[in-house]
């Protein structure tokens, strides 16, 4: 009877450890994304330029290694933006780390999103954008491919305020009849 409940006692236990450990893997594969930062590198009348700071968390106990990663940044269904790299690093559990991003929007390729982008501006709403591409990690020996769809990313409550030109709608168009944009 003994080795019976020593049995069962040490399979459940075995049976906890690969249930943890599995769970703790779906978690490596499932990433949650937030924009730290929004910065206008240029801005004229013919295209505009930001530096985005997107930051992935790793929900698991585990440390990643990612290889490469290649992401296509959308607003409105349109490419806006790229961030690429094949420069390993490692990064720990439970942690977020920071992906660097350059988005360059040629206004005039762009047409199908400024109205939408003009309109959340003036009326000071969030702005979200959708994250597609992969990332190859290895997770203890283990290489992964990730695929990324995310959609609906929080980009900012209020762009203008983050860009400071929350300012009355005065000074807005006269902001916007700089660049040749007539309200």
């Amino acid at each position: 009877m003994k080795k019976i409940l020593l049995l069962l006692g040490l399979g459940g236990i075995g049976y906890a450890f690969f249930n943890y450990f599995r769970n703790q893997y779906k978690l490596a594969l499932d990433w949650d994304f937030k924009v730290k930062g929004v910065k206008v590198l240029y801005l004229d009348k013919k295209r505009t330029k930001l530096n985005l700071v997107i930051s992935v968390l790793n929900k698991s106990i585990f440390e990643l290694k990612v290889k490469n990663y290649d992401l296509d940044i959308f607003y409105e269904d349109v490419k806006i933006g790229n961030a690429k790299t094949s420069t390993p690093f490692t990064v720990n559990g439970v942690s977020w780390f920071d992906v660097p991003t350059v988005v360059d929007i040629e206004f005039s390729s762009a047409k199908g999103i400024l109205d939408e982008f003009g309109i959340n501006l003036l009326l000071q709403k969030p702005m979200y954008i959708d994250i597609k591409g992969d990332m190859n990690i290895e997770i203890s020996n283990l290489k992964k491919k990730i695929i990324f769809n995310k959609k609906d990313i929080l980009l900012t409550e209020n762009l203008g305020k983050d860009l400071g030109i929350s300012k009355p709608l005065s000074e807005i168009n006269k902001f916007l009849d700089k660049l040749g944009i007539k309200i």
